[in-house]
């Protein structure tokens, strides 16, 4: 008997020659043999087992043979790609590990993520089937902060919301609109759109709100991928306006007992916008 070893996977032509002796003839015989990839199981592991958005996701697999009567092996080489649909999340290198971590693309649900063997010289690729992941909105941080506390009818209120994500999200919005509320009662007209750093500025006439103490707050919506949220509350006093007032006396200051004294008063009032 004959044994070939280490034949690469492919179709083969083995032959065998007997070149003879005194007694009998040389001969020879080939036959054609076809050296298969060895099969394979992949397992994938996840957590956390469901995520919020931008909340990394840690994958595990493990990569056995699976060759009838023959004992399973750990394979050791090639790429393991983890997808979502037909995009492909990340990528592990069996040579370098058997963990990966990943952000999954911004979708909400159940979505079907797969763990694809891509095979290597002697191993076939394989794959599972989907696993089910729930992703859902991620929470946000509202923080409003107040230029000055007091501010005089005349003059301008000035605010700044900041909206960031908050862990186990890696992201923050970068859309949505802030509102504000006076005590808990919107004011009219004054909404701003996040910009891409998350933030919303406010810039009205303080006779908006007018003259007295008020408790105002932030209110967050419209993100597809954050959830609603509120500030704290943050106190600004609209302080009343002290007019100018100018009083002239027509005598010059002074004047006799018994005659009539001739007051002349102005009161300067500031333009309010309405």
């Amino acid at each position: 008997n004959l044994t070939v070893t280490s034949l690469p996977v492919g179709s083969h032509n083995l032959r065998i020659d007997y070149l003879g002796d005194g007694v009998y003839r040389p001969a020879s015989v080939a036959v054609t043999h076809t050296v298969q990839k060895v099969p394979t199981v992949i397992y994938l592991n996840r957590s956390p087992q469901q995520s919020v958005i931008g909340q990394p996701v840690d994958f595990t697999v493990s990569v056995n043979t699976s060759a009838v009567g023959e004992l399973s092996q750990q394979v050791t080489s090639g790429t393991v790609q983890i997808m979502l649909g037909g995009a492909i999340v990340t990528e592990i290198d069996l040579s370098q590990g058997q963990t990966g971590t990943a952000v999954l693309p911004q979708q909400l649900g159940d979505l079907d993520i797969r763990a694809v063997y891509l095979g290597s010289e002697r191993c076939a690729g394989s794959q599972p089937a989907p696993a089910v992941h729930a992703q859902g909105k991620a929470s946000v941080e509202v923080d409003l902060g107040l230029e000055e506390s007091e501010v005089p009818y005349t003059g301008m209120v000035r605010f700044v919301a900041t909206v960031s994500g908050v862990s186990p999200s890696m992201l923050r919005p970068e859309t949505g609109t802030v509102r504000l509320l006076n005590n808990g009662v919107l004011i009219p007209g004054v909404a701003e759109s996040i910009g891409a750093d998350g933030i919303a500025r406010f810039s009205f006439d303080a006779a908006k709100l007018g003259a007295r103490q008020h408790h105002i707050r932030a209110q967050f919506s419209g993100s597809p991928w954050f959830n609603d949220r509120d500030s704290g509350t943050v106190l600004v006093r609209v302080l009343k306006h002290t007019p100018r007032l100018d009083l002239a006396v027509d005598s010059g200051g002074s004047s006799y007992w018994g005659k009539g004294v001739q007051l002349d008063a102005d009161v300067y009032i500031p333009w309010i916008p309405n």
